[in-house]
């Protein structure tokens, strides 16, 4: 097949705006060089652009005007730092199928940049013959938001280090646990056929994720997975990437079903005093102490190497005999940021067994349950 040129056409802004959804796979240093480049892989009237880090892929694709059928990989740091540095205009692309070199045409100048031969670029796996399922971007974003939180990054677990996904009949259940939280959202409202095999998405994936469903918070998003795969088509953007081939923990087991002690409080009111006696904490175990009795609720935080201390009382209601019980307030911190609602519930049993946090009142269709472990009191 003969080689040839090929010029291609198109606004700078919207190729930079392309370029930037799915920039973020990209390594400084990946292992296989090939991995800094985009793929570009151009077709009759349809540019699509790829970036991999080999286990997870992105791609997304844009309008052009031509008829030609040609792929390269380009360097992606030097051509983003390029477009930054554009205001919007029109650039016209010239490559050079033979030596791999493509140049940037814009109003005031020409750029030449060394492409690699597109051939060594992974080769995107596909989920043909996979059921597509429907999950709505607002489910999904909640759910991301929640369990985030509580994503172990222990390379000894993996199991822990993505979130749990699953769903059964009219349910879909995500969880995420690290050791010393758990945190469970179920949603009830989604098609009794849409049955998802327990499958475990990477932690680098839901980040991903996460950030392209506030971007296109209003559309809903399709999703196919296998054993070893899924597939998720955010607006513009697909992501294909390799699951976590692990068993999940019984995360059920640990959940505890009875409790003897109740206490509903504003999270606000919660939040911004643990925020203030945590800087009083060792900075070694984080250790805060609560004392809970009646309508009151005393948090004490204290630093015997460099003599710090704080105290302070919040309002709370209470139900159940006293309790002296403590945690590590940054894990604290960390799942009560993510509740939305003012008034929350914290469920107890004694100063030893795992305590459960959650929105006093609940959207429908909706169940959020946080957990945290206590830690000793020294």
């Amino acid at each position: 097949m003969t080689k040839k040129n090929i010029s291609i056409t198109l606004s700078s802004s919207a190729l930079l705006k392309k370029l930037s959804a799915i920039s973020s796979i990209i390594a400084m240093n990946p292992i296989v060089p090939i991995l800094e480049n985009f793929l570009f892989d151009i077709a009759p009237n349809q540019l699509t652009i790829t970036a991999s880090d080999i286990q997870t892929t992105l791609s997304t694709s844009m309008p052009i005007n031509t008829q030609h059928n040609t792929q390269i990989a380009v360097p992606a740091r030097m051509l983003l730092d390029t477009l930054k540095n554009f205001s919007e205009q029109p650039i016209t692309f010239h490559i050079d199928e033979e030596s791999y070199r493509m140049t940037i045409h814009s109003h005031n100048g020409n750029y030449t940049l060394a492409g690699e031969n597109p051939a060594d670029f992974p080769e995107k796996i596909m989920l043909e013959h996979e059921k597509i399922y429907t999950i709505s971007s607002n489910v999904l974003k909640k759910a991301l938001a929640y369990t985030q939180v509580a994503i172990s990054n222990d390379e000894l677990k993996p199991a822990l280090s993505g979130m749990y996904l699953e769903s059964i009949e009219n349910k879909i259940t995500f969880v995420a646990i690290d050791g010393h939280k758990l945190v469970k959202y179920e949603y009830q409202g989604i098609k009794k056929d849409t049955a998802i095999s327990p499958i475990i998405l990477p932690k680098k994936v839901c980040s991903l994720i996460n950030t392209l469903v506030l971007k296109y918070e209003k559309e809903s998003i399709q999703m196919q997975c296998n054993k070893r795969y899924a597939f998720f088509q955010i607006g513009d953007v697909s992501i294909t990437t390799q699951l976590i081939n692990e068993r999940y923990p019984d995360y059920d087991s640990v959940i505890p079903k009875n409790f003897a002690l109740e206490c509903t409080l504003l999270k606000d009111d919660l939040l911004s005093a643990i925020k203030r006696i945590g800087i009083y904490a060792n900075k070694s175990t984080q250790q805060t102490k609560f004392v809970i009795d009646k309508n009151q609720m005393l948090i004490t935080a204290e630093d015997q190497d460099f003599f710090n201390e704080a105290k302070e009382k919040i309002s709370c209601n209470f139900e159940g005999k006293s309790i002296t019980i403590g945690f590590n307030v940054k894990f604290l911190i960390s799942l009560l940021q993510t509740i939305q609602q003012e008034e929350i519930q914290i469920k107890m049993i004694d100063p030893t067994q795992a305590c459960i946090i959650s929105p006093k009142t609940q959207e429908k269709d909706e169940n959020i349950l946080l957990l945290i472990m206590p830690i000793i009191i020294q």
